[in-house]
């Protein structure tokens, strides 16, 4: 019982049988238990242990390691960075900060706390001063020259462009000119200017970015030809300083009358200085201007006369875009693509920058290929550690880096008769794009089977072969290129890592060319990450990463865990104000916590201490709960350690597609309330999964009733296709559109022939066999067909009831985690699934108690077991022995009070006039207040709903909104929630601190805010029917919220936006629970419920009701007679309450500030 509870009331512990003691004996000791009671090291939390731009000292680490021992933590990871702080005395890899790293290492073995770390400085992801340019990232670079063939050319080639310093020629290729372009560039252009004044007609197409050109809104740029051209594409390169300013580009035939034709966006740097370009619809034109949205400089502007490649910027990896499933282009003319069979390869004719070549005759395109570094650095790395990042295409790279760093450490370790580090990580990936290494060529020949050379100019933006042939080949270069990341960065650090017997940790999720399944599967322990408070984004990349844990066999998940910004975090969480949300992530798959983040202190008691700049939630032995935290990450501890037993149960495999990149986080399907789902990839479904009694199969365990195709597919590899078909043949259920043209040009044309006549027989209407393939529809109607059951379902006695859960399936049972998602009681009757006739056992993990549950029934296949939640708590539900007793449900007064039967009360409504009245205590600020508005939808950041709302439409009909409220640190709004809209009607900047009465007073339909009885403003009127959002039933699981960011990367990606999938982003503090109060309310009525102050909590009847031998133990609050089924029964009466007078006297921790 909470501390408020115990000041208000009196409770008994009531045995209803003869027995004692808390654990009841039929729970046998056995190792889940033991691992439950007392979780293993391993299972024990971890952090981030940030060393701030060289300050640290012996005696800081000593201290931060003994405390970390003292609360429970098992282990850190150290990473070196921040050079945003002034720097200290300790440089990384300098003989101070070994000694000092050596000194941590020989610490935590005296504590037992594992010591690992980063693999480099800096937040990611691998490099620093030690890696040279060549063994850097590298990106292609090039220039084009027009020549004239027919005798003996020897002539310079521009050298492209180097960064770094940095050049190595790759190719040089020649190709028989386009007919549009036989004529060279510099002979149908006749003049630029720049805001009136002639500039140089070549210096902006050299391809060069060392001749720039600036440009303004006043000061447009302008081509004049020599007469009109068909104009279908245009490139732009940045200069060095970055990225230029968007460009609108308008054409005209008599340098009068303009017409709008594209506009061009420079490319977000992902590593690469990437070009902008667009390919745009035939323009006929002899003037072209070009207006920039703001001042910025060009290095180059070129128009293409015939057609480019849509996207070839992405598609070639100079730049990172998340997109949908892969489409054909539409095909262009003839002439306007390369033959591949006429593209010469020059490469051995070029000496230094001279090209001798006896150039047959017509007009020929060259182009002279090469690689540079990219010039990225890693990021956040602190003022000694600053550098390039590694080459993440080249083994020798991986292996440079890995000796230089943990070696090093290593062997300093060892030198003093220290074990460590202990793990390595590579954190989410940050470093960009690159798109070559020197033997590239032989790479690609060995892994799709056909050379390079005859399609380079598609890596430029030119059709090769044809429109599809291009597109083909382009996937091929990604796909290619992202095995090589897999495989010779993230594979060959952990082969290292493995060799010297370090576990490794990767965060496999970011703006790179890998696939985020593959990458995060391959660690030994994935990593994925959350932010407290929802700073940006739904915390997607959780259940990415759980999944691939899930399907490549990975029995612990990490998580970099409650990451914090300045908005919501500075100083302002506790452990019950994370609770939730580190269940919630739990129930998802996370079963190491990671807590990010834990500053070194290098000081002995300098407080608050150092700090990690604006980010992290503040775990270091400076806070002033920080000694009182060992329940809690206790708590944390038994979760993990049993959330890590047995295989995760879900009924749906959800394939995310062949793109490279493969941005899995965005794929976020809506599943039926009861069902959760993994999501796969190609190579799991190649080389993991079987099918057997109708389920794929996982070796380690799991098993799906559904495999789901995304419902945008359209291309599928032959191989795959064919497994797809032995899956259906072995009894495999299928769910998706049938693919209609193979992506690669791996054995082109004949193998997508062959591909194409078997998925028509596949997805043939009349096709007879095992298995089902489902064409269309919904998952929830594919698991309807085929007779599968929610897993999980609740029904609680408030209709709002909302969980967090996770099944797993162990060698001799099955395990459920149920948390509750609110800060309130919560009573239910929870379904499982195949659970009927065993002995439901509970197992908390805040007090490490085992009860057997005393009340369960049973309907068909599934147990029926009444639950009591307190606010925040997490419950274990057990099932792995036969009921040996019957259910016992217990009865008060001759009522039935804990029995499977469980009603659930629906609030109040009202609508048109009433009142919302809340007591509440905000934690922490609402992030980016919205405006008010009658229309359209709030962002959905860090919104926390003291007062959620379902969509009124869904439930009272068309015209019909439901109304919330959130309520944060700095303000108070309401919005009016539909099917398709969600606007904040009312909108208060409005200071609040502590207990704090709010009340939302609709006058005909118009909302008017009172906060602790005093009126503050009157919003707007929508014109809805408007309901009170109190006691509103949670949205339906494909209801849709409005995340700005995320959404526009989800449509890229071919995904609809995130939807609730059933849950609330719910008030951020404490709060006592709402109430309705129906019909006209006056100020005075408002006045009167704030003078009064916040009323006691509800108490529960019952609590901590179990089985203990033959009958059943209870906390019981109420006085009464109470018996059991069997006749049993005792009268209670509970003590009066016990009343707490006189002075108070409080005690703060000294050096604090307090008085």
């Amino acid at each position: 019982m909470s501390a408020l509870r115990f000041l208000r009331s009196t409770s008994l512990l009531v045995a209803l049988l003869a027995g004692h003691g808390l654990l009841a004996a039929d729970l046998v000791p056995d190792p889940l238990a033991a691992g439950f009671a007392a979780p293993p090291a391993e299972a024990r939390p971890r952090t981030f242990w940030l060393w701030m731009n060289g300050n640290v000292t012996r005696e800081g680490i000593t201290l931060d390691l003994e405390a970390m021992h003292r609360v429970g933590v098992g282990g850190v990871m150290m990473f070196d960075g921040s050079d945003y702080l002034p720097a200290g005395p300790a440089g990384y890899l300098d003989a101070n900060w070994r000694a000092l790293m050596t000194h941590a290492i020989q610490e935590g073995n005296r504590l037992g706390i594992d010591i690992g770390m980063h693999n480099g400085p800096g937040w990611s992801s691998s490099g620093g001063p030690w890696v040279t340019p060549e063994l850097s990232m590298q990106q292609l670079t090039w220039t084009e020259t027009a020549v004239s063939g027919g005798g003996r050319i020897e002539r310079e080639l521009v050298r492209p462009h180097a960064n770094a310093g940095f050049y190595r020629d790759a190719f040089v290729v020649a190709f028989p000119s386009l007919p549009a372009e036989n004529v060279p560039y510099d002979q149908v252009l006749a003049r630029v200017s720049i805001g009136g004044a002639e500039v140089s007609k070549m210096a902006l197409s050299d391809g060069l970015f060392d001749t720039t050109a600036t440009l303004s809104p006043e000061a447009p740029l302008h081509f004049e030809f020599v007469e009109p051209v068909e104009l279908h594409a245009l490139t732009v390169l940045p200069s060095l300083k970055g990225r230029f300013p968007r460009l609108q580009v308008e054409a005209s035939l008599d340098g009068v009358f303009f017409n709008p034709v594209c506009s061009v966006e420079s490319p977000g740097r992902h590593g690469i200085l990437a070009p902008g370009a667009s390919a745009f619809a035939p323009t006929r034109a002899r003037f072209l201007r070009v207006i920039a949205s703001r001042e910025g400089e060009i290095a180059d502007l070129v128009f293409h006369r015939a057609p480019r490649i849509t996207d070839w910027v992405a598609k070639a990896n100079f730049d990172y875009r998340v997109t949908g499933q892969l489409v054909l282009p539409a095909s262009a003319p003839a002439s306007a693509a390369i033959d591949p069979a006429t593209v010469l390869d020059l490469t051995a004719k070029l000496q230094g920058d001279r090209l001798a070549w006896d150039a047959p005759a017509g007009a020929w395109t060259i182009l002279r290929i090469g690689h540079t570094s990219t010039g990225q650095k890693n990021v956040a790395a602190s003022a000694a550690g600053r550098g390039l990042e590694i080459d993440k295409f080249n083994l020798a790279a991986a292996e440079f880096h890995f000796r230089h760093v943990i070696d090093q450490v290593a062997a300093d370790a060892a030198a003093v008769g220290a074990k460590g580090p202990t793990t390595v990580t590579i954190d989410s990936y940050e470093a960009g794009m690159q798109n070559w290494t020197a033997n590239f060529p032989d790479e690609f020949r060995r892994r799709v089977g056909y050379p390079i050379t005859a399609y380079l100019p598609a890596l430029f933006g030119r059709l090769v072969g044809d429109a599809g042939v291009s597109e083909r080949f382009l996937f091929d270069f990604r796909r290619v290129q992202a095995d090589l990341m897999a495989e010779n960065y993230y594979e060959r650090m952990h082969q290292l890592a493995r060799e010297r017997g370090l576990r490794f940790f990767v965060e496999g999720y970011g703006p790179g060319n890998f696939d985020e399944l593959r990458v995060a599967g391959l660690a030994d322990v994935p990593m994925t990450e959350f932010w407290t408070r929802t700073p940006w984004t739904p915390n997607r990349v959780v259940k990415m990463v759980t999944s691939a844990a899930h399907v490549y066999g990975k029995p612990v998940v990490g998580a970099e865990s409650f990451t914090g910004e300045f908005k919501t975090s500075r100083w302002l969480e506790y452990p019950y104000s994370l609770k939730i949300l580190g269940d919630e992530m739990a129930a998802q798959g996370v079963n190491l916590t990671v807590f990010h983040r834990y500053a070194h202190q290098p000081h002995p008691d300098a407080a608050p201490g150092m700090a990690m700049g604006p980010y992290g939630f503040f775990f270091d032995r400076t806070n002033t709960w920080f000694e009182q935290s060992k329940g809690w990450i206790n708590t944390v501890a038994r979760t993990g350690y049993l959330l890590r037993q047995g295989s995760f149960v879900a009924d749906v495999l959800y394939f995310t597609g062949e793109r490279s990149p493969d941005p899995s986080q965005y794929a976020m399907p809506a599943l039926p309330a009861g069902h959760t789902y993994d999501l796969v990839n190609n190579d799991v479904l190649l080389n993991r999964i079987t099918v057997r009694d109708g389920a794929y199969e996982l070796p380690e365990g799991g098993r799906y009733r559904l495999l789901v195709l995304p419902p945008d597919l359209k291309a599928m590899r032959p191989a795959l296709l064919r497994k797809l078909a032995d899956f259906v043949a072995a009894g495999g259920a299928l769910l998706g559109p049938k693919p209609i043209f193979s992506p690669t040009l791996e054995a082109y044309p004949e193998g997508e022939a062959a591909m194409l006549k078997l998925a028509s027989q596949l997805w043939a209407p009349d096709r007879q066999g095992p298995g089902r393939v489902f064409p269309a529809g919904t998952i929830g109607e594919a698991l309807a067909a085929l007779n599968v059951a929610p897993d999980v379902t609740w029904r609680g006695d408030r209709p709002d009831a909302d969980f967090s859960w996770q099944h797993r399936k162990l060698p001799d049972g099955d395990l459920f985690f149920l948390a509750n998602r609110q800060r309130r009681d919560e009573s239910v009757v929870v379904s499982f699934r195949g659970m009927a006739g065993l002995q439901p056992e509970l197992w908390r993990s805040e007090t490490g108690d085992r009860r057997l549950a005393a009340v369960y029934d049973s309907d068909a296949d599934r147990a029926l077991v009444p639950l009591t939640f307190e606010p925040a708590e997490s419950i274990f539900v057990l099932f792995r022995r036969p009921a040996a007793h019957a259910s016992a449900p217990l009865r008060k007064d001759g009522r039935d009070l804990v029995s499977g039967a469980l009603t659930t009360t629906p609030a109040p409504d009202a609508s048109g006039t009433f009142a919302m009245s809340i007591w509440l205590k905000p934690d922490t600020d609402l992030r980016a207040m919205p405006k008010e508005s009658t229309a359209g939808r709030i962002d959905e950041v860090g919104k926390f709903y003291a007062i959620p709302a379902d969509p009124g439409d869904l439930r009272f009909g068309p015209g019909h909104a439901t109304a919330g409220l959130a309520v944060g640190r700095n303000g108070i709004f309401v919005v009016e929630r539909t099917s398709d809209s969600c606007p904040a009607v009312l909108v208060a900047d409005v200071k609040i601190s502590g207990w704090t009465h709010v009340a939302v007073v609709y006058r005909d339909g118009r909302p008017r805010l009172y906060v602790n009885g005093v009126f503050v403003r009157e919003g707007l009127a929508s014109g809805k029917v408007v309901h009170s959002g109190v006691g509103s039933p949670i949205p339906p699981v494909d209801y849709t919220l409005n995340f700005n960011g995320v959404a526009a990367l989800t449509r890229a990606a071919g995904q609809p936006p995130p939807t609730s999938r059933g849950q609330v982003f719910y008030f951020e503090g404490n709060s006592i629970p709402p109430e309705t109060i129906v019909g006209p309310v006056d100020d005075a009525a408002i006045a009167a419920i704030a003078a009064k102050g916040p009323p006691a909590p509800g108490l529960p009847v019952v609590t901590g009701l179990a089985r203990v031998g033959n009958g059943v133990e209870a906390l019981i609050w109420e006085s009464a007679s109470y018996a059991l089924a069997d006749g049993r029964a005792v009268d209670v009466k509970v003590p009066a309450p016990v009343k707490l007078a006189g002075p108070w006297r409080v005690a703060f921790q000294p050096g604090r500030g307090a008085p």
